[in-house]
C-alpha cells in the first residue's frame, strides 16, 4: 500500500522545528552532556528484545509516495543490533556487530543501523563505560566534540555536539536537554550524509528500549520511517499516524 510523502508536508526546517539558542546562554562542555546521557542509559532496561513493527518507504522519484512494509529489528546488547525489512522485491538487511557493520540491501536502513545503532547499544550498563564508549562512536563518526552548542528540536531544548545550530553539513549528534536521549544523529554512511531523527524515544510501546519511531532523511526528502513497539505487546497502544506525531514538533 502507498502513503503521501512527508516531503512536501514537513520541510526540512518545519520538521525539526529549528530555533537558535538564546544568545548568551550558558553551554556545556561535551564530557558533560555524554554524561548526563551515560548516567540516563545505565538505568534504562538492556537489550536483547526484538521489536516489530512498519516502516513506510519513500520513492522521491514516484510522485512522494510511501510503501508501507514490515520491519524487524532485534537489539543485542553491547555487541550491536540488525534491522529487517520485508519488501516486495525481497529482504533488506542491516546489522552492526561488534563494531563492524554490514548492509548494502537498503542505504536509508543502513542508515538507520549504521547511525543508530552505536547509541541504542549503550543500555544497563555502568555510566563510566557508556559515556567512554560514547566519546569513541562520536569520534569515529567524524564529530568534533570540542564545538558544542544550544538549540531547539521542535519546542524542546536540545544540546548539539560537533555543529551549530542549523548547520546540517557537519556530522552531529544532539540530545535532548532535559532527558538526556538522543534524538538525532547527523553522519556519513557509504559516502553519502544522513539525517537519522528519533521520535518518542522513552515509548512504552517499545518498553523504553528504543525510540518509538526513527526517520531517515536526506536533506528535504524523508526516505524512511519506522514504527515500532515489542513483540508481545498485547494492549500496546498502536502506533500514531507521522503528521499527527510530527505536529508537536513542528514550528
Amino acid at each position: 500500500m502507498t502513503r503521501t510523502s512527508a516531503r512536501a508536508a514537513l520541510p526540512a526546517v518545519a520538521a525539526v522545528g529549528l530555533a537558535s539558542a538564546t544568545a548568551g546562554a550558558y553551554v556545556i562542555g561535551a564530557p558533560s552532556v555524554f554524561r548526563r546521557f551515560a548516567e540516563k542509559q545505565a538505568f534504562d532496561p538492556p537489550a536483547p528484545v526484538t521489536l516489530v513493527g512498519r516502516a513506510f518507504l519513500a520513492d522521491p522519484g514516484a510522485g512522494g509516495t510511501e510503501t508501507e512494509v514490515p520491519i524487524r529489528m532485534d537489539l543485542a546488547g553491547p555487541s550491536g543490533c540488525r534491522a529487517q525489512l520485508e519488501l516486495p522485491g525481497g529482504t533488506a538487511t542491516a546489522s552492526m556487530e561488534k563494531g563492524k557493520f554490514a548492509g548494502g540491501s537498503n542505504p536509508a536502513l543502513d542508515a538507520a543501523v549504521a547511525l543508530g545503532c552505536p547509541l541504542a547499544s549503550l543500555r544497563g550498563q555502568p555510566a563510566v563505560d557508556v559515556e567512554a564508549r560514547l566519546a569513541k562512536t562520536a569520534a569515529g563518526m567524524g564529530i568534533d566534540a570540542t564545538l558544542v552548542s544550544l538549540s531547539r528540536l521542535g519546542r524542546r531544548p536540545a544540546w548539539i555536539v560537533g555543529a551549530r545550530p542549523q548547520d546540517p553539513e557537519r556530522p552531529q549528534l544532539w540530545f535532548d536537554k532535559e532527558s538526556s536521549r538522543p534524538v538525532r544523529v547527523v553522519g556519513k554512511v557509504a559516502g553519502r550524509l544522513w539525517d537519522v531523527r528519533f521520535l518518542d524515544p522513552a515509548s512504552l510501546a517499545t518498553r523504553g528500549t528504543h525510540p518509538r519511531i526513527v526517520e531517515v532523511w536526506q536533506g528535504r526528502d524523508r526516505l524512511l520511517a519506522i514504527h515500532l513497539m515489542t513483540t508481545g505487546a498485547e494492549g500496546a497502544a498502536a502506533p500514531r499516524a507521522l503528521d499527527e506525531t510530527g505536529a508537536d514538533d513542528a514550528e
